[in-house]
């Protein structure tokens, strides 16, 4: 008899122990995701003209976007223009006189 209640109580606490990992692995998703579709409505809104960062800290100006990667002028009147994939692009920087925080 006591072996029986021993057996169920493992049930139930292996259940509960099993419950507590997927809400907890659930609840590691959610920023993720929230942060890819900040990253991808950052990239989909990049227009000729913005300032960006790419993640290897090259600052540019944009001058031609395509569907894959956009070329990127590197210092003001200069002819160095560079290609960039979107996974490059580290973050736009906002202009001077605007009011965003580069988080």
């Amino acid at each position: 008899m006591r072996e029986c209640a021993s057996e169920i109580t493992m049930d139930y606490s292996f259940l509960i122990l099993l419950g507590v990992f997927l809400v907890f692995m659930w609840l590691m998703t959610i920023p993720e995701k929230r942060r890819l579709k900040q990253r991808q409505a950052m990239l989909d809104a990049i227009k000729v003209g913005d300032q960006i960062e790419t993640v290897s800290r090259i600052y540019g100006e944009v001058v031609s976007v395509t569907e894959s990667d956009f070329t990127i002028q590197i210092g003001v009147g200069s002819d160095v223009r560079v290609r960039v994939n979107r996974e490059g692009i580290a973050r736009v920087i906002p202009p001077a006189g605007s009011e965003e925080t580069g988080k």
